[in-house]
């Protein structure tokens, strides 16, 4: 049937599976003041998520320090570099993709926020 790649759907609370912790998997689309307010709060507060990719058009280098460096929220408290392809936080590799349609992103098998 005709449905987004992903929806609200597709994120399921954190449960059980036969006695094992799962943790969701999730891609950020944008990652302007709101994307990166829920990276932070994500990391903050130690919730369940495991962010695996950003999709932002903006450039690796200053996505990295804008994560690190907010004017309102303060510096975050972790370790933020970067390489080509990722943004690292804490030894924590988080892909950055450049896509201007979401819809592209269906190879990233986690679901799109």
């Amino acid at each position: 049937p005709d449905r987004p790649a992903y929806s609200y759907e597709d994120v399921r609370p954190t449960g059980a599976l036969g006695g094992h912790k799962v943790t969701t998997r999730v891609g950020i689309n944008g990652f302007g003041r709101i994307g990166r307010n829920f990276f932070r709060a994500a990391l903050e507060q130690g919730v369940d998520l495991e962010i695996v990719a950003v999709n932002d058009l903006t450039d690796i280098k200053t996505l990295a320090h804008l994560l690190k460096f907010d004017s309102v929220m303060g510096r975050l408290n972790a370790e933020v570099s970067y390489d080509e392809e990722n943004i690292i936080v804490d030894g924590k590799a988080i892909r950055v993709l450049a896509h201007r349609d979401p819809a592209e992103l269906k190879q990233l098998s986690a679901p799109l926020l």
